[in-house]
């Protein structure tokens, strides 16, 4: 017979999630340095299929190794809200990596969580396009 924690997990894992389909919003630059800074706002469905709300800053440095693609590794600094803390504000920080192509990001980060019940792992992957919108003067218009 396997330990209970075994045994609890097997059993647990058919109800999680695998899907945390979301959706957000960054304003990112790319300083001096070329290095990458963000602010992010998102949320997703979490393992339990509850609403997630993440809001933060993140920074990574960049290599280019060619003039369309662009490597990145740092950090994601933030406050994010779960449904089994009773939404009550948690402090977030995780590594993130990128590789760009043109307009088009895959970003991801390894979540490691440790609870005094056991320990999750979370491995998080977005894609994302850049959408580029020109703002005309209004006066040109009307």
């Amino acid at each position: 017979m396997p330990p209970t924690g075994v045994k609890f997990h097997h059993e647990k894992i058919h109800q999680y999630n695998d899907n945390a389909w979301g959706l957000g919003a960054e304003k990112y630059r790319f300083d001096h340095e070329a290095d990458w800074h963000s602010l992010y706002v998102m949320a997703f469905a979490d393992s339990r299929k509850d609403m997630e709300p993440i809001a933060g800053y993140a920074f990574q440095k960049m290599w280019r190794p060619s003039d369309n693609t662009r490597v990145g590794a740092g950090y994601s600094v933030g406050v994010m809200l779960r449904e089994d803390f009773n939404y009550v504000p948690l402090a977030a920080m995780a590594p993130i990596t990128s590789v760009e192509y043109k307009q088009l990001a895959l970003q991801s980060t390894y979540i490691f969580w440790l609870s005094w019940q056991r320990q999750h792992s979370v491995y998080l992957a977005a894609l994302a396009a850049e959408i580029n919108i020109h703002h005309e003067k209004l006066a040109d218009f009307m």
